[in-house]
């Protein structure tokens, strides 16, 4: 590519990923505002909203990623190129950018693109409240999934767009009360949507103070909220700030006397200026360099998964907080392994 097209290159990559990014907000806001009405429409707007979430990431390093194949820049300026699939992208964001969605969120976003199918291809009616609880549900974890994704390991992509997502976030965590949580069994351990509670007692899911909470190990405890049955996992440590317990939730903080909140990434941040090393990434939340050693295991500081096992990838040597197997040949979450000799 000669110097002058690269440089054209570039500038078009950069217009058209902010162009993406506007529009995956505007099918955000048309999804939460006909979620409770017309969630067919909403799931539809939802699930463009991710395509379009996931390349604008891919497009974060270069145009021709959400092409599936002789990527042109002409032509793709004219719109005439096929773009990736969800599966396409899902493995571009971990084979060649090294940004994996991580297996929750694939199966999160999974769950919606395959409602949506239903919805376009077939008769797929919503008449019934249970069904519609489902889609509002569904549709709500997808949401965290990639929220959570825009405010972490992605952030840099989604930087100047933080305000705007923050105001759609708190819309779609003012929907919860379409959900009746006691309809819903597959309640997912890891589904902190909604950012604060106001109290150790109440539920980060429905909000209802009928929190219960079991020691696991050390300051780790797991909730069982007896309204919704939705189970957590939280850290209890010192407020900074005044006398109370500061809960950590995953990727959500709060305090419980002076209600004080920490951003995306306060524990990893609060253990490093303690002086406490990261020794692995995360196959739960595939989060980088967030496990630690706690007590003599292992605990990522995004998703408070606890393992008792650290495993080197034999292809890579990055290290997982879980059991790797034939790493060599198949790889691990962030490398493809080697190739296995002809004949063999």
């Amino acid at each position: 590519m000669s110097e002058e097209l690269s440089k054209v290159a570039k500038l078009d990559h950069a217009n058209v990923a902010n162009e993406v990014i506007n529009n995956m907000i505007d099918y955000l806001i048309d999804a939460v505002d006909q979620l409770e009405d017309r969630p067919k429409y909403s799931i539809i707007s939802f699930y463009s909203a991710v395509e379009l979430f996931l390349k604008a990431q891919l497009m974060s390093d270069h145009w021709s990623l959400i092409v599936t194949k002789d990527a042109n820049i002409e032509k793709f300026k004219d719109g005439d190129f096929s773009s990736v699939t969800f599966i396409e992208a899902i493995k571009r964001l971990k084979d060649v950018l090294n940004t994996p969605v991580g297996q929750e969120g694939v199966n999160r976003f999974d769950t919606v693109r395959k409602r949506r199918n239903k919805l376009v291809h077939f008769f797929h009616g919503l008449e019934s409240e249970e069904v519609k609880q489902e889609v509002a549900f569904e549709t709500l974890l997808a949401w965290e999934s990639m929220y959570h994704l825009m405010i972490s390991g992605w952030k840099q992509t989604f930087i100047y767009y933080q305000p705007e997502l923050e105001k759609i976030s708190a819309r779609f965590a003012a929907k919860r009360y379409l959900v009746n949580f006691k309809n819903i069994v597959h309640l997912s351990s890891a589904a902190y949507i909604f950012a604060k509670c106001d109290t150790s007692k109440n539920c980060i899911f429905c909000n209802t103070r009928a929190l219960r909470a079991n020691s696991v190990l050390g300051e780790l405890e797991e909730t069982t909220c007896d309204h919704c049955q939705h189970e957590a996992k939280r850290l209890r440590l010192p407020c900074s700030g005044c006398h109370g317990v500061c809960f950590i939730k995953g990727w959500h903080s709060y305090c419980d006397l002076c209600h004080d909140s920490w951003p995306e990434g306060a524990l990893v941040e609060i253990l490093q200026n303690s002086g406490v090393q990261m020794v692995a990434n995360c196959t739960t939340c595939a989060g980088g360099d967030t496990v630690f050693k706690f007590y003599g295991s292992y605990l990522c500081a995004s998703c408070l998964n606890l393992t008792d096992l650290i495993t080197a990838c034999d292809g890579c040597h990055r290290k997982w907080n879980s059991e790797l197997t034939d790493s060599y040949h198949v790889g691990c979450p962030a490398c493809e392994g080697s190739p296995r000799p002809l004949g063999r």
